[in-house]
């Protein structure tokens, strides 16, 4: 993109409104955080952020990324001693013909990373991730919980 390119998409209206939107949504986030009102620790991107999706089943926790037009090689996945687990990658722009001109564009790029707190009964040596047409499927099975078992100990009398 060159810079007159730039100029004209900074000076939209409807462009620095959604700018602000997004830097209040980031400083929310990060108060919201704070207070410990979000297992979200962070979504640090100015440009994009892909929506992210987390359920609970009965033997495991599913999470569901959305990332169309990444690239697997561009994405990477990390679990931290704390058990947060640290998504990160890149939304490469699509490159343009170099006399050609950008009238308008919805559309995002840039790094993003999210950063997610996991519940402690993940069992981190069975994670496991999908890619299939944009969308990031991460499994992660729960600790088999063992049952507790209760031995009587008896007590002898020493003589």
């Amino acid at each position: 993109m060159n810079n007159l390119t730039r100029k004209k998409i900074c000076n939209n209206p409807i462009e620095r409104v959604l700018r602000e939107f997004d830097d209040f949504g980031r400083e929310f986030d990060n108060l919201s955080h704070f207070f410990g009102l979000s297992p979200f620790k962070g979504v640090t991107s100015a440009s994009y952020v892909p929506a992210l999706e987390m359920t609970e089943e009965k033997n495991q926790y599913v999470i569901i990324i959305e990332i169309p037009g990444v690239n697997k090689e561009d994405t990477s996945i990390t679990l931290t001693d704390d058990n947060t687990l640290v998504l990160k990658g890149e939304k490469k722009s699509v490159k343009k013909e170099e006399d050609s001109e950008t009238y308008f564009s919805e559309v995002s790029y840039g790094s993003f990373r999210r950063e997610l707190s996991l519940p402690k009964n993940i069992n981190k040596d069975k994670i496991d991730a999908s890619w299939k047409n944009g969308i990031l499927k991460i499994i992660l099975p729960k600790e088999v919980e063992t049952e507790v078992k209760i031995k009587q100990i008896e007590i002898k009398t020493e003589e």
